[in-house]
């Protein structure tokens, strides 16, 4: 199975609350204006196996977890049942979703069983609205407009 993303980034801390890797997935039907991410729509696409992805992630011990963002990971559900392939693979117990859907539009049941704690930004960047800022277990993370939502799941504890 092939999967398609922009970039995999190192180290990545700041939004979510876990040291980890952005996967930054490759494109957005959204055109929010003031979008901070736009020019990445124009960077290249990888294609790569999804076991190439998931054991390159696995590699590096920092990582607790991987991070969905950079553009809209839920508008190509192909790929999303890729990416989720991908974080199977890897076996980091973290995913933190950046997505412009609600809550209710998210399939729980894609989300690999290793994932123990689950985060899902939900809401449309709206660049009317101020920011909010959210504390969550010692980290401060960053929501870019107000009309964002930040949700915690513990999968060691219920089921979604």
């Amino acid at each position: 199975m092939k999967v398609k993303y922009k970039r995999l980034m190192d180290n990545f801390y700041g939004d979510a609350p876990f040291m980890g890797c952005l996967l930054v997935v490759p494109s957005c039907k959204n055109d929010c204006e003031g979008c901070q991410n736009q020019h990445l729509k124009r960077e290249d696409t990888f294609v790569s196996e999804v076991k190439d992805v998931g054991l390159a992630i696995e590699e590096n011990p920092f990582w607790e977890g991987i991070i969905l963002g950079g553009l809209e990971p839920l508008d190509d559900k192909r790929n999303f049942k890729a990416l989720m392939k991908v974080v199977e693979v890897s076996k980091v117990k973290s995913l933190c979703i950046y997505t412009s859907y609600e809550i209710e539009d998210i399939n729980m049941d894609l989300i690999p069983s290793n994932i123990k704690n689950l985060y899902i930004k939900t809401g449309k960047y709206d660049r009317t609205l101020s920011s909010k800022h959210i504390q969550y277990n010692g980290w401060i993370l960053d929501l870019a407009s107000n009309n964002q939502n930040f949700y915690y799941f513990d999968r060691k504890k219920s089921v979604l």
